[in-house]
């Protein structure tokens, strides 16, 4: 459902010259996870897409957990290429900003991805739920429960250390 936007769940979107965190940049195909929320953030979520089958060489259409990659093989969608879209990261991009690099050129929509394909897609994401930083998780999979990590520090043997006796 789109509320306005000119970017909506499973659009495709070209951003020029993406600037990766070690300073690279490319032009990288974006999928829209979700739709413009009135948060206060209004966050878009997205993946990347790489067509680098040599990273995915064993991987078989649709959902891959071991190697945590969702696969579109050419002609299965709108997309032209074989498509692999890993499961982690998820990019955060601001609505505003997308909209506003979008109006310059720097963003820009090239397809739209099928309802049953994003459907697949977030299907896949979910099983990876614990890897999602807890904003994306809340605004994917808000029917979760938020996770519990147990810390358990071990001890000189490999153990979880003994507690302390209770004072007498």
């Amino acid at each position: 459902m789109n509320t306005g936007t000119p970017i909506a769940p499973g659009d495709v979107f070209l951003y020029e010259n993406y600037q990766f965190l070690n300073g690279t940049t490319r032009d990288k195909l974006f999928i829209v996870l979700n739709d413009y929320v009135n948060d206060g953030s209004s966050t878009c979520l997205a993946l990347i897409t790489t067509s680098q089958k040599s990273y995915y060489r064993t991987v078989i259409a649709g959902c891959n957990r071991p190697e945590t990659v969702y696969v579109v093989p050419k002609g299965w969608d709108t997309l032209l290429l074989d498509t692999f879209i890993p499961m982690r990261p998820i990019y955060l991009f601001s609505f505003g900003e997308l909209i506003k690099l979008n109006m310059l050129n720097v963003v820009e929509k090239k397809t739209h991805i099928s309802d049953r394909q994003l459907g697949d897609l977030l299907t896949c994401l979910e099983q990876f739920a614990y890897y999602i930083p807890i904003k994306a998780r809340k605004i994917l999979f808000p029917h979760l429960a938020p996770f519990t990590v147990p810390v358990v520090l071990p001890g000189p043997t490999g153990q979880a250390p003994t507690p302390p006796p209770a004072p007498s």
